[in-house]
């Protein structure tokens, strides 16, 4: 079922899209390109959230444990990421596959990556058959914390899709998309990565507090 926290939260994401449209529309082009920029407003914004998140977690999360330790870990990854940390670090982008085939690239680099992205998907999977589990066993479908969290989830591959599908309609299916429709895929792209921390934050917030005392509250995670 869901709880008016969720709802409230899904009108506000959905009029927050309506007002990135609006605001890509109405907006010179040049400037509309230099917002949504990798070194914009949105992109900063973005990266002071994530840790901001990681902290919060670290903070007031209770009980401590390897998962909120790697939530705190997989935030600070997200962040530096918003900073192109891994551009500087990497001959060139992580995420295209050319990367990893690519001959003239040392593979002790390649190597490194690749163990670096296997830690961080093993972190994000725990964390996800975590998360599973109380959504079905616990009840967390039924918690706004669940409902958030699920949200956000499912956010992140959207803001994937929105980013690489210039390139995609391009190589598969020869679709040369418009300047018009890259600026409005791209305020989507960077518009939605910001709330994702935001999203995550409200979700730690509307954990239950802990009970006077220092009792447990039964074994589920709450915030001090």
């Amino acid at each position: 079922m869901m709880t008016r926290q969720f709802a409230r939260t899904l009108l506000l994401c959905l009029g927050f899209t309506l007002f990135l449209v609006v605001l890509n529309a109405l907006l010179p082009p040049q400037t509309s390109a230099f917002i949504f920029s990798e070194s914009g407003p949105f992109e900063m914004l973005s990266f002071i959230l994530w840790f901001v998140l990681a902290t919060t977690v670290l903070l007031v999360v209770r009980p401590r444990s390897p998962a909120t330790l790697a939530l705190a870990v997989l935030a600070t990854v997200a962040g530096l990421r918003e900073l192109g940390v891994n551009s500087l670090l990497t001959t060139e982008s992580i995420t295209r596959i050319s990367y990893y085939l690519n001959p003239d690239i040392f593979w002790l680099e390649r190597l490194a990556v690749v163990g670096f992205i296997a830690c961080l998907g093993l972190a994000a999977i725990a964390i996800l058959v975590i998360f599973g589990r109380w959504l079905i066993a616990g009840n967390g479908a039924g918690h706004p914390t669940g409902q958030i969290i699920l949200l956000a989830v499912v956010l992140v591959p959207v803001t994937k899709v929105l980013d690489r599908l210039p390139a995609y309609l391009r190589g598969f299916l020869g679709i040369e998309p418009s300047l018009t429709t890259v600026s409005l895929l791209t305020a989507l792209e960077e518009g939605l990565e910001m709330i994702l921390p935001i999203l995550f934050l409200q979700a730690l917030f509307l954990l239950p507090k802990a009970l006077p005392g220092g009792q447990e509250m039964d074994g589920r995670l709450h915030r001090i």
